[in-house]
């Protein structure tokens, strides 16, 4: 058996999920497009990133010419951009007029969306073959044949061919045996040169349908279509559509493409419809885990944590020790009492009361003595229990969000430094300010280990340590760079920038250079190309910022036989004049 897997139909379905109804039904997205301007307006000025068949350049300018808007039309649309039908394809997409001036032929093709003689499908062909008389399974194999080309089962077709449809002229349009025959014969060469590049007009209108569910949930539903397809081509790891996507979704709806932010549930990717974003899952970052990003997003959901624990050995319970202490008072008192000698001039009688006295009171002090051996023997019983005790403390600085972490299992330090870098915790202050923060945490003079006793006096330098130092960003480059590295593309925009300053993404030189073109100030991607001599002269590097100083829009043409081939309306951005500007020249400030 074989499975055609086609990402539209996932996409389509994804969708319909996230917005939680079931998918449409072909009837009822028929209704739902009939008269919807802004579903047809999306083919009419170019936003179809997603949209099946025509979401490429050279489909999307050629639709945004043609403006399809009906389904006969889009599915016509979609036959025509097909390589086969490149000799008609201009004439079809500027609805210019075109027939074969041959009535019977003419009248067979032309439909009353399409009212032009183009021929494009297989049943314009069985329809054809069936008025020359061929019945319908014939008709189908004779197709079939032209198709494969069998030349000895297309002849014997081309024969019962000609005398039906001859005959047919003869008798509709009244044409002589000669001109009949004369006619056939272009009829059937016109059958056999489209037979090639056709196909099936079912196979036709099911794109032409994928196209259109994706382009109603668009219209209506963009966030969900578009973090459908953000998903689906972030687990491709095909950065190129999602900077495709991150380009129109800015372009049609104003939506920007955040990296996640610390606070933010960035399990999965987020929509903020009131501040018109979409936040990527920050496991979709490079080196961060689905287990990290859990206990960022718990850590996250609280206004503090646990910094550490003391340790509280058990002591004696006050009240025992109020008892120690009047046995101590006691004692000293009965003791006094017990050393004083008796007088010289006592009485037998008081000489006896005063010994019995003694021995009562060694009685008392041997009794208290006994009292406080016991409480040395067995102190559990007059102790408090030892605890340990959780020390917690406010998230409101960076120094305690690292330390919360550090406390937790599945996040490393490189994460961290990864998310760093792409402004993930951007509301603790700017990056190069957290970095240093970073770095002293965990390798500095009072660095912080999970189990380390001193931690509370580590933490309050720490504290200090962040306090004093300025809120400084990361150079642009460096800061474009990381996201580069760990996410797959830019993301950050600086307003502030010039608006010729630009990241280099990627450069391709295996032919003419072409390198891809990150916008600093916009957040825009784009592709120039430079001469092989000025990629000598000063390298453009994948990493490189440059401001491009003098640029052209020039025709773009294709190869053959050593001969340039204009390309219609397409042109290419040459750059003549361009400089590297590095780290140090400028800040993100």
């Amino acid at each position: 058996m074989d499975f055609l897997r086609v990402d539209v139909v996932k996409i389509i379905s994804e969708t319909f999920k996230l917005i939680g109804r079931p998918v449409m039904t072909v009837s009822e997205l028929d209704e739902a497009v009939k008269n919807d301007d802004e579903v047809w307006n999306l083919y009419k000025n170019g936003i179809t990133f997603g949209l099946n068949q025509v979401e490429k350049e050279k489909s999307s300018k050629r639709c945004m010419i043609y403006k399809p808007h009906s389904v006969p039309e889009l599915s016509a649309l979609v036959a025509a951009i097909r390589p086969g039908f490149k000799s008609m394809l201009d004439t079809f997409i500027n609805r210019n007029h075109f027939e074969y001036n041959i009535p019977s032929l003419d009248n067979l093709l032309k439909t009353e969306y399409i009212p032009e003689s183009f021929l494009m499908y297989d049943e314009q062909i069985l329809q054809i073959l069936k008025a020359a008389g061929i019945p319908g399974p014939d008709a189908y194999a004779c197709t079939k044949a032209i198709k494969k080309k069998k030349a000895d089962k297309v002849a014997s077709f081309k024969e019962r061919f000609k005398s039906g449809f001859g005959k047919m002229l003869q008798e509709k349009e009244h044409a002589s045996k000669e001109k009949a025959d004369e006619t056939v014969e272009e009829i059937w060469r016109i059958i056999n040169d489209a037979a090639s590049y056709m196909f099936c007009s079912a196979h036709s209108v099911s794109m032409a349908y994928d196209s259109l569910y994706c382009a109603w949930l668009k219209a209506h539903y963009p966030y969900e279509l578009y973090v459908t397809m953000l998903k689906l081509y972030d687990e491709k790891k095909n950065t190129d559509k999602i900077s495709a996507i991150i380009s129109e979704m800015k372009r049609y709806k104003g939506i920007r493409l955040l990296p996640g932010r610390f606070g933010q549930d960035n399990r999965d990717w987020l929509v903020d419809k009131e501040h018109a974003t979409i936040s990527q899952s920050i496991s979709s970052i490079r080196y961060i885990s689905k287990e990290a990003a859990e206990v960022l997003y718990q850590i996250g959901l609280n206004d503090e944590a646990v910094m550490g624990t003391i340790y509280k050995p058990a002591v004696l319970k006050d009240s025992v020790k109020k008892d120690i202490a009047a046995i101590k008072k006691k004692l000293k008192q009965l003791k006094e009492r017990y050393d004083k000698e008796a007088p010289s001039d006592l009485s037998k009688e008081e000489l006896f009361r005063f010994t019995e006295e003694k021995e009562g009171i060694a009685q008392a002090g041997a009794e208290m003595e006994e009292l406080l051996r016991n409480i040395e023997l067995s102190p559990d019983s007059y102790e408090t229990q030892a605890e340990e005790i959780d020390v917690i403390a406010k998230l409101d600085c960076f120094t305690n969000v690292l330390r919360a972490i550090q406390m937790n299992a599945n996040v490393n330090t490189r994460m961290i430094e990864v998310l760093i870098g792409i402004g993930y915790f951007s509301r603790y202050g700017k990056t190069e300010k957290l970095m240093k923060v970073f770095n002293e945490f965990f390798e500095g003079k009072q660095k912080l280990t999970k189990t380390i006793k001193s931690f509370q006096e580590r933490l309050e330098y720490m504290r200090n340590y962040e306090a004093s130092l300025p809120d400084e960003d990361l150079p642009i480059g460096l800061r474009l760079q990381k996201e580069f590295d760990n996410i797959g593309l830019c993301l950050t925009a600086f307003p502030s920038a010039p608006s010729n300053l630009y990241f280099v993404e990627s450069v391709d030189d295996k032919y003419s250079v072409r390198a891809k073109l990150y916008s600093v100030q916009r957040g825009t991607i784009g592709t120039i190309r430079i001469t092989k001599k000025q990629q000598e002269i000063m390298p453009l590097k994948e990493g490189n910022l440059i401001v491009m100083e003098k640029y052209n829009m020039r025709q773009r043409c294709s190869y053959k036989d050593g001969k340039r081939i204009p390309i219609p309306g397409e042109k290419d951005c040459w750059v003549t004049n361009y400089s590297i500007i590095y780290e140090n020249q400028l800040s993100a400030a």
